[in-house]
């Protein structure tokens, strides 16, 4: 009896030596998110040679520090129900924009706020050809239509080295109406793009000034390889939103995981996804 307890004993050793090796590990870091007035407020508060070492310029610091979101808020107060529902405000966000004061509070509740998420889609070794590769997913959706509507940009920033497979890699945006009657809404496809060592970034706008219609909300994959079997992978996912006049707002050095962005170029949301197998 004891020689059997002890034969189990170490078979079950052996099986919790060996588990790891075949185990699948997923992490998620937690969302980074900030509303569009917010990032604003952020960067006014901070004076002109603290925007320089930033990369701001002299005309860029003009621009910053002139706008006013509360007033753009007034703004969209003074037009009519079903246009601020095409806008995507609630009825309740609606009565709070018809007796706007102009209060902190006030402005938060109605700001723009994007949600975000990214996540692990699938990974798998083709033995045959001695190849990794490795799928990510990520959603986007604004609260309502946000006040800057420029070029935004969803970022992707990876490790080890891996090779960007852009065909499969793209961001699919939906275009919402803002006028009355209302034309139906579309969905248009914007490809990744290398734009340096790890790192990738799908860039689309966020006006149709042709239709009049904003991008509400989109989704899409960035998917990667790389020669041999790779146990461990990180993708850091994000959103910029581009809130001052920039000719080519794009992301920035330090490439990978830690991609940054031009001056101008607000992030409004970042996720890390690991992957162990």
């Amino acid at each position: 009896m004891k020689r059997l307890l002890g034969v189990l004993m170490a078979f079950l050793l052996t099986l919790m030596t060996f588990a790891p090796a075949f185990a699948k590990e997923v992490t998620i870091s937690e969302t980074k998110t900030i509303n569009e007035y917010q990032k604003i407020k952020e960067l006014q508060q901070k004076n002109d040679n603290e925007l320089k070492k930033l990369g701001y310029t002299d005309v860029q610091i003009k621009e910053l520090k002139k706008i006013d979101y509360a007033e753009e808020l007034k703004k969209r107060a003074k037009l009519d129900d079903m246009t601020l529902k095409n806008y995507g405000y609630t009825d309740e966000q609606i009565k709070k924009l018809k007796c706007f004061k102009g209060t902190e509070d006030e402005i938060n509740a109605l700001a723009a706020t994007l949600t975000f998420d990214a996540y692990h889609l699938n990974f798998w070794y083709d033995s045959k050809n001695d190849r990794s590769y490795w799928k990510t997913g990520f959603s986007w959706s604004w609260s309502s239509k946000p006040l800057y509507l420029s070029t935004d940009i969803i970022g992707a920033g990876w490790a080890p080295t891996m090779t960007l497979l852009t065909a499969e890699s793209y961001n699919v945006v939906t275009y919402k109406p803002t006028t009355t009657p209302s034309p139906p809404a579309y969905t248009k496809q914007y490809n990744f793009a290398l734009a340096g060592t790890n790192t990738a970034q799908a860039k689309f706008p966020l006006w149709d000034s042709y239709n009049k219609m904003w991008a509400a909300e989109g989704w899409g994959f960035v998917k990667v390889s790389r020669g041999g079997m790779t146990r461990d992978m990180q993708m850091r996912i994000a959103y910029g939103h581009t809130q001052l006049d920039i000719s080519n707002p794009s992301v920035s050095y330090p490439w990978g995981i830690s991609f940054s962005w031009i001056t101008g170029v607000n992030e409004e949301a970042s996720k890390t996804v690991s992957y162990s197998n």
